[in-house]
């Protein structure tokens, strides 16, 4: 929810974005007894509301970033995997329109997981 949040500011200031393509990279993995840690670079493009005069008059038709993580999952009792962090490398530059930076700073305030934390668990990490 709190994605979904920043998202409709985005989209009361430019028109926010109409889709989203995301590529992710593994780049390094290592298991610790329970802990599972994986290196990992997302890659995506952001793409913005233009038409296609837009783009033809020389709008850039998306906003494209490459963004490190260090993912890590715990082995819970039942055998399944939780993650249990996700720490985000974006280096000297400003907080990408993907990240939280605050967490609950735009909560909606019903307490309700958001859509995309429902389910963490995997089998396997």
């Amino acid at each position: 929810m709190r994605l979904k949040a920043k998202g409709k500011t985005y989209e009361g200031v430019d028109g926010g974005y109409t889709k989203a393509v995301v590529d992710v990279t593994v780049t390094d993995s290592s298991l610790e007894g329970d802990v599972a840690t994986l290196e990992i670079t997302e890659d995506g493009r952001l793409y913005a509301p233009l038409t296609a005069e837009d783009v033809a008059d020389g709008a850039p038709e998306y906003e494209e970033y490459s963004l490190p993580h260090a993912v890590t999952f715990a082995k819970q009792p039942d055998g399944a995997w939780l993650l249990s962090s996700d720490e985000v490398d974006a280096g000297s530059g400003p907080t990408l329109s993907t990240q939280l930076t605050e967490p609950g700073a735009l909560d909606d305030g019903g307490g309700a997981p958001d859509d995309d934390r429902k389910e963490r668990s995997r089998s396997s990490p």
